[in-house]
């Protein structure tokens, strides 16, 4: 049997086409999320609320599945690698940006940690396309899984 080292599979990763690596990255995301979904229902208390229940729908999308990505995409992905790769190694600049994209999402101490994997996930993938608009990718990654989310909470 073949062994797969870990830079063989970041190289085919760094080759597949745009649709392919955000779907995968997109069920990657949700793979996360299904993980620690029995602990938000059994164990979790929410600290705060990120949407009013009776705020506008259309509103809540936009924020959510646009701005939302965009901004973080931003100022946790982006920006921490154009300042700091290069000066550290990238699995720091990975680790930190996860912790500042967890640390942004403290609406349960579940979701905290929650998030912390989710900020790998997208750091990860910023990482591998560091080379291949990277921003635009980690963008539609995030709104394509924030925009799942969204839907089927609100079906």
């Amino acid at each position: 049997m073949t062994k797969i080292r870990g830079n063989e599979i970041i190289a085919r990763m760094q080759t597949l086409r745009q649709p392919y690596y955000i779907c995968i990255f997109i069920c990657l995301r949700l793979i996360i999320g299904m993980v620690f979904m029995p602990f938000f229902v059994r164990l979790d208390k929410p600290i705060i609320s990120p949407f009013n229940d009776n705020s506008d729908t259309f509103f809540n999308a936009l924020v959510i599945i646009v701005i939302g990505p965009l901004c973080e995409t931003f100022f946790v992905q982006h920006l921490p690698f154009i300042v700091l790769l290069g000066k550290v190694r990238s699995r720091y600049v990975i680790i930190f940006s996860a912790l500042v994209f967890s640390m942004l999402h403290t609406y349960s101490s579940i979701y905290i940690i929650s998030a912390f994997f989710a900020g790998l996930v997208y750091s990860f993938a910023y990482w591998i396309k560091k080379d291949a608009r990277p921003f635009v990718t980690v963008c539609l990654i995030h709104a394509g899984y924030n925009g799942f989310s969204f839907f089927w909470n609100n079906m």
